[in-house]
């Protein structure tokens, strides 16, 4: 547990491959943010060393991932990158915020209410929950799924796959690159792609 304060809790689980027990590899590290069912306001930025900034209702967090123990990474005293970051919020009307900066794989689990999320420059899934939620997408590849309520998913310039779920959702695919792709399936209810 890296913090546990009532606003935000965070765990973080770093993987390991013993594949070859002489030589332990690092696989993956994934952060996980959680937050309870207040309105929360969310800011994830990065910092230029990779440190992540995390900002929840006016209180700032910087996150790094502890040196290895062990010879898993190529400088045994540095810093692995976080590679998958996980954000879940329970209910209120959240709003999350994820930097330009921002590299990680993100998922956001948005939870009830009428949550806000806009994505960044990484690869980013976006899961909504029930009520009306506004969605939009990044430069990076982006996933979205508005679920229960009518939701606005919005594409910008990166590769994106948009489902509206249920409820009368609006799903806009969005300019970009002629090279860009989008698939848009609004599901049920009367919706606008």
């Amino acid at each position: 547990m890296l913090v546990e304060n009532g606003n935000l809790k965070v765990t973080q689980e770093i993987r390991t491959s013993y594949r070859d027990p002489n030589n332990p590899q690092h696989t993956a590290t994934i952060l996980t943010l959680e937050t309870g069912d207040a309105s929360d306001v969310i800011h994830i930025s990065q910092h230029a060393d990779r440190r992540l900034s995390v900002s929840v209702n006016d209180q700032t967090y910087t996150l790094n991932n502890p040196p290895p123990t062990s010879h898993t990474s190529p400088a045994k005293d540095t810093p692995v990158p976080f590679l998958s970051l996980n954000t879940l919020t329970a209910g209120g009307n959240d709003n999350i915020t994820l930097d330009p900066t921002v590299t990680a794989a993100v998922t956001i689990h948005a939870g009830d209410g009428n949550d806000t999320v806009h994505a960044s420059s990484g690869t980013t899934t976006v899961y909504g929950g029930r009520r009306r939620d506004h969605i939009r997408l990044g430069s990076g590849a982006g996933y979205a799924e508005g679920n229960e309520g009518n939701d606005t998913l919005i594409g910008v310039t990166g590769n994106g796959v948009m489902y509206g779920n249920q409820g009368k959702d609006v799903l806009y695919a969005g300019a970009g690159p002629t090279t860009k792709k989008s698939y848009l399936d609004g599901g049920d209810g009367n919706d606008r792609l």
